[in-house]
């Protein structure tokens, strides 16, 4: 897209449209590479970072102070907001990633670029955005169930303790 020069007087440039060439091979490329990234550092670190603080506030539970219980409640807010915000990027990383993935897919044939259309990336778009959220649950299922298995376990391990 380029910009064609205002004509005198005209307060707004008029646009010069021109079909835009996208390297399917890169994009798809780019897309793989940067779910190595997301995979392999973005939700481990944020995972762990997210578990670090998932305890919540740890200071001042018992302190009679007004400006010390004022910290906690703006601490848990911080704390709150920080973990949606990063929940929300990764989300947010693995529905454009997905979606970069399914686009590529739809139009590596000359002739499917040829006819995309809008609606066709709004689609992709919307099945990526499933995938990822189906892949969400499948993963919080599973970390729940660890966590109740560890649980019985500390139980059990506290129960045997306390038998001797």
């Amino acid at each position: 897209m380029a910009l064609a020069k205002p004509d005198e007087g005209d307060s707004q440039p008029a646009l010069d449209l021109h079909s835009i060439n996208v390297d399917l091979r890169g994009l798809d490329d780019f897309a793989t590479l940067l779910r190595g990234e997301v995979d392999g550092n973005l939700r481990p670190y944020s995972d762990e970072i997210i578990r670090e603080h998932s305890d919540g506030v740890a200071f001042g539970a018992r302190s009679p102070s007004g400006e010390v219980q004022a910290a906690r409640t703006a601490y848990h807010d911080c704390l709150t907001r920080a973990y949606e915000a990063l929940h929300s990027y990764v989300h947010t990383s693995e529905v454009l990633l997905t979606a970069a993935h399914k686009v590529a897919e739809m139009y590596a044939d000359a002739d499917q670029l040829s006819t995309a259309r809008m609606q066709d990336v709004d689609a992709a778009l919307a099945a990526a955005t499933t995938e990822v959220q189906v892949a969400d649950a499948a993963r919080a299922a599973a970390e729940a169930a660890q966590s109740a298995e560890e649980a019985e376990h500390e139980t059990q391990r506290e129960s045997h303790r306390g038998g001797r």
